[in-house]
């Protein structure tokens, strides 16, 4: 598994249990309030994601990044 595949599957557990539906349901192209992100829900899941890649990311990362291929993208250029 290569470092964006697993920066994927990562996003795509946090964002699972955060919205609390089967990680194989998630469309990464789907915009991530299209699948019931609040904004509360999206700071616990960017704090999940920086504690597991030791990253700091800016609090506002999801309003540039909406779905998680933007993000997923988005991170493995930082990483």
């Amino acid at each position: 598994m290569n470092r964006r595949d697993e920066i994927y599957s990562l996003c795509a557990k946090e964002l699972s249990l955060i919205l609390e539906v089967d990680q194989d349901s998630i469309i990464h192209s789907t915009n991530f309030a299209d699948l019931g992100l609040d904004s509360a829900m999206a700071v616990h899941f960017i704090l999940a994601v920086e504690d597991k890649l030791r990253i700091e990311l800016d609090p506002d990362v999801l309003e540039r990044h909406t779905n998680l291929d933007s993000f997923c993208a988005y991170l493995a250029d930082r990483l």
